[in-house]
């Protein structure tokens, strides 16, 4: 037990403290009470809240919650061991004494406490003074708590008197109330719009309550919908009108309101929702045409439609409600119905046959005669059954052949859906057409690449014989039968072997016009463009009868066979010329045969040309044409000279001392001569040629890669947010938290479906007949991508964002994987243009070395001379050439960088950054500054200036290498892999060597050589000189090591047969 004195002086401790907290509970309460207080006295004096048992809740309050606190804490002040621990924490000093002598008992029970103990007792108690621990609640806290308490419990009190003055009075008589509660508002002068109504799910309701007579202070709006609480909105007042309104807005559901103020309430209106029909969704069933041999396919969540003619689509519409009519409308208001479906009444269908392309919008009519706001267009593209393309990869020309020589042909065919049977059709004219079937896969391909080799010597070809040939490819047409589709005619003129080219000097600029109408005033030059025409009508049949087939009257073709007959008479008037001009003694037979052949295919074409012909005797009387039309051009080139003089003229506009149409003719011996070359280097510059097919097709896939870059983007962009969405929903707090996060992925299925019809678009344009034989495999991968996309707005439709998210992010890969392989396709196109920029630099940079030297020489004092002027005006001539081959290469890099710029980004950087230190290192002015310099004489300053030009060209080439570098790699790797091939065909031409040597004689029995055949790498007295054209005889065989292969001439010698 404790000592009593102890005991006795913690009371008094512990009553202190009681009181003190007393005083604070109450102080805190009853403040607490008054805002309380002045909160309902507010609420009620606007009529927000009214209740006449406010006030004695208020007061009971006022006592309950002082009493219910302070009897929770009771055991803080009759807990004397607490009450020790609390002074202990207050006096420091004590060091646990006062705890110590509590618990003092005496040693021995009866006795009292030991001294020890009596003195433990003393000092805790001297400890406390005679005031008992006032430090425990001090006389300054009391007086500040008091003050508090009765402050609080003023307020308190006004409050009260406010609640009672504002409180309602007494509930009158029954009969009183109601009368005054529902009075109509049109006998108060209430006016309540929009009342009863009917507004679109989604949209806004707009309440106004316009008052003719006394203004309330306040007016409530009070509604319900469904099994919904009802809610209470304020309505603000107008400060203009007397005028209260309030807005609801996204009202998904039927409900009831009514409008409040103290002491009158509106009768309840009713307000009803409603949907205009509209799509949700729309999938299509494509059923193709048999021949195309593809299965059925469903396409999901369409708008945008591409199929080949002929198939029957069944679109599958999924409405909102149901609807009483609806309809497709093309722009020629031709409608389709909607049929409806049993198995859902949402659902509606419509069969059609894609014949021809059309748009189509969608009208829904519902029972309530309301039509859809914004009614869907529907794009739907029919792709012709493409006939099959014909690409010849070699030799793609007319070329010139020997009696001896192997002639290898090669082509590329495509269809758009196989290819049943493909050929090679040849023929020598006057003789029967041969064919070749080329073997076809088990299985339907559609593309495939041709590859024949023809000998002339097993066809038995002679010198001056014209071999004709073509390729076709045979598909199914629409009709389902066999379709053949052949491609143009090419010609093989068998050249023969003593025909002599001589090497010309070149005339000077001025006279290469006056030499080239002199040449085609010759009759070698007249019989050499009477040639090219008689092949142009070739061309021309050839190509006219292809089309008797396809086109359905002759009217629609009888002009161009009109201008083939009307050519044909012109060739044989010219053919007449030639005759009367020639001094040939044995040309004058030749000449009367090719009229007669011309004669013949003239009277066949006007066969052709009979308004009562059918289509099988105008395509009989074609090819009968043709094939006297090809002996009149073989029997033309019986006529060509023998011998030819050619030389390099300026800006190799003329070629041969013949007439400009031999040139193709003479190109591949140009090519073999060593000719001097003396080009006027002040020519003027060439008009730049027309945009060609190649051109157009860059362009397109450019576009459609700029489109991918896009879709990436904004696909990526889309990816993100869902991500974003799908953490938040997964940390949401509260259904508020959660219904946010669902409009927000509601609009991202949104965007989603933005990036969808993008993609439709984007393949529809790949399934062009233009771009679809080199875009069919990126058009199934944008395929692939677009069933993603598909599968990843289901998911956000249905709320499953982590499968939204997967689906999406492989919809990205996919558009990056195609955007990659479309910019290295277009890429490629760089190439080319990037070596001739290379090789063009490196040139500049020997050309300006060349230069160098030659300035130094006229600088050295040795070297003065008369001929120090003449040579001085070379070297300005070579300057100016320079610099204007300088500013066209500038040229270019300027037009690289600008079509490189979203393909190819680092080609373009790269080439900028050269440009840029190019122009500002001032290369055109130092090239400039040295012209004029030798011009004015001072040589020394001038190869100053020039060496500047150097250093900056020597830049110039070095950033030109660099930027190559990034589309054609590492040359040191680019040679490595053209050895490796030089190195392959070595090993081919050795292996075909030794079979040529195994297959003939032993050597025994061979003869020896002659003197008068040359030997190996020797040169005989016979072999002719350097610019002596001899008549040679062609070798049988593979050519020997130092002799020219067949068709090529040694150095100096002539071109021979």
């Amino acid at each position: 037990m404790t000592d009593s004195r102890i005991q006795h002086s913690l009371e008094s401790v512990a009553t202190r403290i009681w009181r003190l907290e007393c005083l604070r509970v109450s102080a805190v309460s009853w403040a607490i009470l008054t805002v309380a207080g002045a909160t309902l006295w507010y609420l009620q004096t606007t009529g927000v809240w009214s209740s006449r048992w406010t006030l004695a809740a208020l007061f009971a309050a006022a006592i309950l919650i002082p009493w219910q606190v302070l009897r929770s804490r009771r055991r803080y002040w009759t807990n004397f061991r607490l009450m020790a621990t609390r002074i202990e924490q207050e006096y420091p000093t004590l060091n646990t004494r006062l705890l110590a002598a509590m618990e003092q008992q005496p040693q021995v029970p009866g006795n009292g406490l030991n001294y020890l103990q009596e003195t433990l007792i003393r000092q805790a108690l001297k400890q406390g003074g005679q005031r008992g621990w006032e430090r425990m609640a001090p006389l300054r806290a009391q007086l500040l708590t008091c003050t508090a308490c009765f402050t609080a419990l003023s307020t308190l009190a006004i409050s009260g008197v406010g609640l009672a003055v504002t409180s309602p009075p007494l509930p009158e008589p029954q009969a009183t109330t109601t009368s005054s509660a529902d009075a109509p508002p049109d006998s108060l002068g209430i006016q309540v719009d929009p009342g009863d109504t009917e507004i679109e799910r989604g949209t806004s309701l707009q309440v106004m309550v316009r008052f003719e007579k006394k203004l309330p202070f306040e007016v409530t709006l009070h509604h319900q919908g469904g099994a919904a609480v009802s809610q209470q909105v304020p309505m603000s007042q107008s400060l203009d009108d007397p005028v209260f309104a309030s807005r609801l807005s996204n009202v998904q559901q039927d409900m009831v309101y009514h409008v409040s103020y103290p002491g009158w309430k509106s009768p309840s209106y009713r307000v009803r929702v409603f949907d205009y029909p509209a799509l949700q969704q729309a999938d299509a069933k494509l059923v193709y045409p048999g021949y195309t041999g593809l299965s059925e396919k469903q396409v999901t969540d369409v708008r945008r439609l591409t199929a080949v003619e002929g198939t029957q689509v069944t679109l599958a519409m999924y409405l909102n409600k149901p609807i009483q009519v609806g309809h497709l409308r093309d722009s020629e208001n031709r409608e389709i119905p909607l049929q409806p479906t049993a198995i859902n009444p949402h659902m509606y269908t419509v069969e059609m046959p894609l014949m021809a392309s059309g748009r189509y919008r969608l009208h829904l009519v519902d029972d309530q005669e309301r039509s859809n706001k914004f009614p869907p267009e529907f794009v739907f593209r029919a792709t012709p059954n493409q006939t099959p393309k014909l690409t010849i990869k070699h030799p793609g020309r007319d070329v010139l052949v020997s009696p001896l020589e192997e002639l290898r042909l090669k082509a590329d065919a495509w269809d758009d859906f196989g290819l049943t049977d493909l050929g090679l059709t040849y023929n020598l004219a006057g003789q029967e057409s041969h064919e070749i079937l080329f073997d076809q896969p088990s299985e339907t391909v559609r593309q495939q690449s041709l590859d024949q080799l023809l000998a002339m010597e097993d066809l038995q070809a002679e010198p001056d014989q014209l071999l004709s040939f073509h390729f076709w490819a045979q598909d199914i047409g629409p009709d389902g039968q066999p379709r053949k589709t052949y491609s143009d005619m090419y010609f093989a003129e068998v050249r023969p072997f003593d025909e002599i080219y001589r090497s010309a000097p070149s005339p000077p600029g001025g006279q290469s016009q006056q030499q080239g109408n002199n040449a085609q005033q010759s009759p070698s030059g007249a019989s050499e463009q009477l040639a090219e025409l008689q092949k142009q009508i070739i061309n021309g049949t050839w190509k006219l009868q292809r089309q008797v087939g396809i086109r359905s009257t002759p009217e629609t073709w009888s002009a161009d066979a009109t201008v083939l007959r009307d050519s044909q008479q012109s060739a044989l008037d010219q053919l007449s010329a030639v005759g009367a001009a020639s001094e040939d003694p044995d040309a004058a037979a030749d000449i009367d045969a090719i009229q007669k052949h011309m004669r013949a295919a003239g009277t066949h074409l006007a066969e052709a040309l009979q308004a009562d012909t059918e289509a099988a005797q105008v395509e009989a009387a074609l090819k009968s044409a043709l094939q006297q039309e090809q002996a009149a051009y073989q029997g033309l080139l019986r006529l060509r000279a023998r011998e030819h003089q050619v030389s390099r003229q300026n800006n190799q506009r003329g070629r041969s001392s013949s007439a400009r149409g031999s040139a193709s003719r003479f190109q591949q011996q140009l090519e073999q001569l060593e000719l001097a070359n003396s080009d006027n280097r002040y020519e003027t510059q060439s008009q730049a040629q027309p945009q060609t097919e190649e051109d157009s097709q860059q362009r397109e896939d450019r576009q459609i890669l700029n489109r991918l870059r896009e879709l990436a983007r904004r696909q990526e962009d889309l990816n993100d947010r869902i991500k974003e969405m799908q953490s938040a929903l997964q940390e949401a707090a509260n259904e508020e938290e959660q219904e946010e996060i669902q409009k927000q992925l509601q609009r991202l299925r949104d965007q989603q479906q933005e990036i969808l019809r993008d993609t439709d678009e984007l393949s529809s344009r790949m399934q062009q007949p233009e771009n679809l034989p080199r875009m069919a495999e990126a058009q199934q991968q944008l395929e692939d991508a677009r069933q993603n996309l598909t599968q990843s707005s289901e998911a956000l439709q249905d709320g499953q964002v982590s499968q939204a998210a997967a689906s999406a992010t492989r919809a990205e890969r996919d558009f990056k994987e195609l955007r990659e392989e479309f910019r290295q396709s277009t890429a490629e196109r760089f190439s080319d243009a990037m070596k001739q920029m290379r090789e063009d630099a490196r040139e500049l940079t020997r050309n300006e070395q060349a230069i160098a030297d030659e300035l130094k020489s006229l600088d050295e004092p040795k070297s003065r001379s008369l001929r120090e002027t003449p040579q001085r005006d070379q070297l300005e001539e070579e300057l100016a050439e320079q610099q204007a081959d300088i500013d066209k290469l500038l040229q270019r890099m300027e037009e690289t960088i600008t079509e490189a710029d979203e393909t190819e980004p680092l080609l373009s950087n790269q080439l900028y950054d050269t440009l840029r230190d190019t122009r500002q290192g001032r290369l055109q002015d130092a090239m400039r500054s040295t012209r004029e310099l030798i011009k004015q004489g001072f040589l020394e300053n001038a190869r100053n200036a020039e060496e500047v030009a150097r250093g900056e060209l020597e830049k110039l080439e070095e950033g030109v290498e660099k930027a190559a570098e990034s589309v054609l790699g590492d040359e040191t790797s680019g040679l490595r892999r053209a050895l490796d091939e030089v190195r392959d065909l070595q090993d081919q031409l050795e292996s075909e060597i030794s079979r040529a040597t195994d297959e003939q004689p032993n050597d025994s029995d061979a003869p020896e050589p002659q003197q008068d055949q040359p030997q190996q790498d020797q040169p005989q007295q016979d072999q002719p000189q350097q610019d002596q054209p001899q008549q040679g005889q062609p070798q049988q065989g593979q050519p020997q090591q130092g002799q020219p292969q067949q068709g090529q001439p040694q150095q100096g010698q002539p071109q021979q047969g």
